[in-house]
């Protein structure tokens, strides 16, 4: 009935311990896998870029597909193309072979902070690295600017293989269960 070795040792480990305590314990697994930055985001992001700032029409469409699929998943979040007031200023380069399709950092903070200590973000700066993403599949690309996104909300990297932010693989191309979580979390505390 239980194939999967870890889940027939716990049955046994706790059939052990109801019958010596005649005690019905439930097994306690941890909740998430997701991490948080330590910033927490305002609830509408507006992002931009300036003609010329990608280097493929694929990579810009990767970053509105993103941009959307957090906006539809049950996350507080949304964001919206914006033509000169944003707190996302996205492109793509030639980067380089650098071991990384994307990257989000030059975070600015509004000084505002909430009652865990995270800092509000004020605007952040996403790059996708054509030289990996010219060679993607459009699922790929648009899974790592997903991800990207996820860290621009404030999520670190996951190790939940199955979530967005896992660091290891182009598994989806929307947030999963442990990305929302991870944003509901950062709400439930600011």
């Amino acid at each position: 009935m239980f194939r999967h070795p870890r889940v027939r040792a716990r049955v046994a480990r706790l059939g052990v311990v109801l019958a010596l305590t005649g005690i019905a314990l439930i097994p306690v697994t941890r909740a998430h896998a997701y991490a948080l930055l330590g910033i927490y985001p305002p609830t509408y992001f507006g992002f931009g870029y300036s003609e010329g700032s990608f280097a493929s029409s694929a990579d810009r469409s990767a970053i509105e597909y993103g941009a959307s699929a957090w906006s539809n998943s049950p996350a507080p979040i949304t964001f919206q193309l914006s033509g000169t007031n944003y707190h996302v200023n996205t492109s793509s380069s030639n980067a380089g072979n650098t071991g990384w399709d994307g990257i989000t950092g030059g975070w600015q903070y509004t000084g505002n902070t909430c009652s865990n200590g995270f800092s509000q973000l004020q605007m952040a700066t996403l790059v996708l690295n054509h030289t990996y993403t010219q060679s993607e599949s459009t699922a790929q690309i648009e899974h790592v600017a997903t991800h990207e996104l996820g860290h621009v909300i404030g999520l670190d990297h996951s190790t939940d293989s199955n979530a967005i932010m896992y660091n290891n693989g182009y598994n989806h191309t929307t947030p999963q269960t442990d990305d929302v979580n991870g944003v509901q979390d950062i709400y439930n505390h600011c």
